[in-house]
């Protein structure tokens, strides 16, 4: 049974903190927004489907990075077929910038990568949309 929250949550790491969107809330600019001004990483646990994945899962995932400038890590199941559902694989990890960093294919595997959280803070300086969006437009 799944039940629709009423927050979203980062926590705090050794590392900075870090936010969680499930699958469908990465769909929603508002969902990664909302957390992302605090973070420096959103992790994404998904279930995209072999029919959805090639065509939204890269593009999703450097957009929501991109935009709102944090490390996106996205992880979705290897494929596999579950009576009417084959699961897509994937798994990413997106910089601040968009650019896909690392990336698994369809099969099962472990992605490891080092990631700067400094990186975030210098991207944001350096090209500062947080603080040039028209708030009083949208």
């Amino acid at each position: 049974v799944f039940t629709p929250g009423n927050q979203f949550k980062t926590f705090l790491t050794p590392w900075g903190r870090i936010g969680i969107l499930i699958c469908f809330e990465n769909r929603f600019p508002e969902a990664a927004r909302a957390i992302a001004k605090d973070c420096f990483m959103i992790i994404a646990p998904c279930g995209f489907n072999d029919k959805v994945g090639p065509i939204h899962w890269n593009a999703l995932f450097q957009t929501r990075a991109m935009e709102n400038q944090v490390f996106y890590l996205a992880a979705n199941p290897a494929k596999e077929t579950y009576a009417t559902y084959t699961s897509y694989g994937h798994s990413l990890v997106v910089g601040p910038n968009g650019k896909i960093l690392d990336q698994l294919d369809e099969n099962p595997g472990l992605l490891t990568i080092e990631i700067d959280p400094k990186q975030v803070d210098q991207i944001r300086k350096r090209t500062p949309y947080w603080n040039l969006r028209r708030k009083d437009l949208y």
